[in-house]
């Protein structure tokens, strides 16, 4: 929008500097505001020819003001509508990092764990995602799979998926297999323990959405000991 004022001011300043000058320094038109009568001099001997040459310079310089103004005006509705237009098309997500997510099947005593990101769209288009994961320490996208079993055909999100306006949906992974994975990729050095994990979401024209994880690796970790410890 700011680009789009900056515009609209050259414009103007463009048609000031060319077209006031232009009328102020050059002889007004025979056809256009001709006041001039048929004789320079009135009954009573005056000189009228500077009087009336003075009203026609009056009148084009203000007629050049007023074709400034509507200069002013057709470009800042040029700017607004090229603003509306931007804005109307713009596409924006809200994406955050959970790992507090429990599924308890209806009649059932088990409890499901999962850590997952969450994705709202606050834009105001549709946006289709169409890919999820999280990256390494050197940049490498570890890229997640639909979850196959029961319980995981019954929450996954099927991608790519179509995300409306103010929708919102949360891409889960499993528990455990997440604490799997890390073990696996900080033995063999891809993950710093002190780090945060970057989860995520790539959309359908590879626009990439990012979100932390809310602990480090090493955190992670001593919980899924304590898991194990509590499932033994």
């Amino acid at each position: 929008m700011k680009k789009l004022v900056q515009l609209s001011l050259v414009i103007l300043l463009s048609y000031s500097l060319f077209t006031l000058p232009a009328i102020a320094s050059s002889d007004p038109p025979s056809t256009e505001f001709n006041f001039s009568p048929t004789a320079s001099v009135d009954p009573a001997g005056t000189d009228t020819r500077g009087q009336y040459e003075q009203q026609n310079l009056f009148w084009n310089a203000f007629g050049a003001i007023g074709g400034t103004v509507g200069a002013l005006a057709t470009a800042g509705a040029v700017a607004v509508a090229l603003w509306q237009t931007k804005f109307s098309q713009n596409k924006k997500l809200k994406v955050s990092f959970t790992d507090d997510i429990a599924v308890v099947p209806d009649g059932g005593n088990v409890v499901y764990r999962y850590v997952g990101v969450s994705v709202v769209n606050i834009g105001n288009r549709d946006v289709i995602l169409s890919s999820w994961g999280f990256e390494l320490s050197n940049g490498q996208r570890i890229l997640i799979v639909p979850d196959t079993s029961r319980i995981g055909k019954a929450v996954s999100i099927v991608l790519p998926y179509k995300l409306s306006l103010e929708d919102a949906k949360t891409l889960m992974y499993a528990e455990p297999l997440f604490f799997t994975v890390v073990r696996e990729y900080v033995a063999s050095g891809d993950l710093k323990q002190d780090q945060k994990i970057r989860f995520y979401v790539i959309d359908s024209t590879g626009r990439k959405y990012t979100a932390l994880t809310t602990k480090t690796v090493n955190e992670y970790l001593r919980i899924a000991d304590k898991r194990e410890k509590q499932d033994t």
